[in-house]
């Protein structure tokens, strides 16, 4: 058939009872399958909305909490690697974070 041809219209089927039940049927079985599917993501968002709400990003493991033991030792061998030696390592132990608070 060429591409300019115009394709006729097909006729329309004739509905019957058994089809309106049949499509009614189905109509509801979606309705039902919709409405359990909304409600197991609705119990998955919320699990996943706790997690987000009770960790960030930078939150250590709970087995991994405790903090490191740091010697004297350690810090001069660190300083030493960053090319500062022991007599002009800073002498204030207070540790704070990125925000100024202390640690």
């Amino acid at each position: 058939m060429p591409p300019w041809s115009v394709v006729p219209d097909k006729p329309e089927k004739k509905t019957t009872p058994a089809d309106d039940k049949r499509k009614e049927r189905e109509e509801r079985e979606d309705a039902e399958t919709d409405q359990l599917i909304g409600t197991l993501l609705a119990v998955a968002r919320s699990g996943e909305d706790a997690r987000r709400r009770d960790t960030w990003a930078t939150m250590p493991l709970p087995e991994e909490s405790q903090a490191p033991k740091v010697t004297d030792q350690a810090r001069r061998i660190a300083w030493a690697k960053h090319g500062i030696p022991h007599a002009a390592v800073p002498t204030r132990r207070t540790r704070f974070d990125v925000y100024g608070n202390r640690l």
